[in-house]
């Protein structure tokens, strides 16, 4: 609401390193336990995503090279199987990445061994 940068995080070890699942602990604040922590602080899955990109960018003072799909960027992201905007929020962490791409280069296609 304040308009700052948010990284995204994982508290390792505490919980697990899965980027997908902090998303969704983003978007829905529940636990593996079903447990609502901080219902106030839910983000959308569009904000939740932008402080695992943009917002982690920032906060390793490299948003000028980091963390949006754009010219003169690094061009590491991936491809999901589903739109983490139209899947029930619950499931965020169960959608599968298809392919990755490190440097704008395929490193990894589902299905076939790396590039």
């Amino acid at each position: 609401d304040m308009g700052l940068n948010v990284a995204g995080n994982s508290d390792y070890p505490v919980s697990a390193t899965d980027a997908m699942l902090r998303v969704q602990s983003l978007v829905t604040r529940t636990s593996s336990s079903g447990k609502v922590y901080g219902r106030e602080q839910k983000l959308t899955i569009e904000k939740a995503i932008y402080t695992w990109t943009r917002g982690a960018a920032y906060a390793q003072f490299e948003e000028d090279m980091k963390g949006a799909i754009a010219g003169g960027m690094l061009a590491d992201f991936v491809v999901f199987e589903d739109d983490p905007a139209r899947v029930v929020p619950l499931s965020i962490k169960d959608i599968d990445v298809v392919r990755t791409y490190v440097g704008g280069e395929l490193a990894y296609e589902r299905g076939n061994e790396l590039h």
